[in-house]
C-alpha cells in the first residue's frame, strides 16, 4: 500500500513509519524539516506544514490511505483542527478515501470516561475542543475514516496488541498502552473494513 503519514516524525508516528516499511508499504510522510532520521528505500519525505492545504496536497499524492499521528496538548493551539481540515480538502482532491486519524482518550466520549478522566477533560477544555473538532470535520466529509483514541501511552508492555474497549467499557486512568502497539493498530486500521466511520477506543491493559 502507498501510504502517507502526517507527524511521522514524532515518537509514535515513527513507529508507525517503521512498521510500514517492514510490513512492505511505501511511506511518505510530511515533516518541517527532514534531519534525515526517516530516510530509507521506501520512505520519502515531503517538507511542509500539516496546516497547509497545498503541502498535504503534495503530501497525498498517488497515495492510497493515510495516518495522522499527530497531537497537541497546548492549550489554545489549534492544531489537530486545522490539520484535519486540510487534510480533508487534499484527501478528497487526491481520490484518497481512507483515513484514520490518532485522538486523544481525553476526547473520547464523556460517558466512557471514568470520573478522574472526565475531570481531566473539563481542565483541558481547550484542547478537547480542538481533537473533537477535528474528528467533526472527518465525520462531516465523507471520507472513509476512522478514529482511534488511545490510553495512556507507554503504561503496557510493547508485546501487549491493543483491544478496543466496549461501548459501555469506562476509560480509566489506569488503563495504558505502548506505543508501538498504537502503531500497529493504526496500521492495521487502514485496511479493515469493521472500523470504517467508528471512533474507538484502545488499550493494552
Amino acid at each position: 500500500m502507498k501510504l502517507a503519514i502526517l507527524g511521522g516524525t514524532g515518537r509514535t508516528g515513527r513507529l508507525v513509519v517503521e512498521q510500514a516499511v517492514a510490513a512492505g508499504h511505501e511511506v511518505t510522510t510530511l515533516a518541517r524539516h527532514d534531519d534525515g532520521t526517516l530516510a530509507g528505500p521506501h520512505v520519502r519525505v515531503v517538507l511542509g506544514d500539516a496546516r497547509s492545504e497545498a503541502d498535504v496536497a503534495r503530501l497525498l499524492q498517488g497515495q492510497e490511505a493515510a495516518i495522522s499521528t499527530l497531537g497537541s496538548t497546548k492549550l489554545g493551539d489549534d492544531l489537530m483542527a486545522r490539520s484535519t481540515a486540510a487534510l480533508v480538502v487534499a484527501a478528497r482532491e487526491a481520490g484518497v478515501t481512507r483515513v484514520v486519524m490518532l485522538s486523544s482518550f481525553l476526547a473520547a466520549p464523556p460517558e466512557q470516561q471514568s470520573w478522574l478522566l472526565a475531570l481531566g477533560r473539563r481542565l483541558l477544555q481547550q484542547v478537547v475542543r480542538d481533537y473533537t473538532a477535528a474528528q467533526a470535520a472527518f465525520e462531516a466529509s465523507g471520507l472513509d475514516w476512522t478514529v482511534v483514541y488511545a490510553t495512556r501511552l507507554d503504561g503496557a508492555p510493547a508485546e501487549t496488541p491493543a483491544r478496543v474497549l466496549s461501548a459501555d467499557e469506562k476509560l480509566r486512568a489506569s488503563n495504558g498502552i505502548a506505543r508501538a502497539a498504537v502503531a500497529a493498530f493504526l496500521l492495521a486500521a487502514t485496511s479493515d473494513p469493521s472500523l470504517s466511520q467508528q471512533a474507538v477506543a484502545i488499550t493494552g491493559k
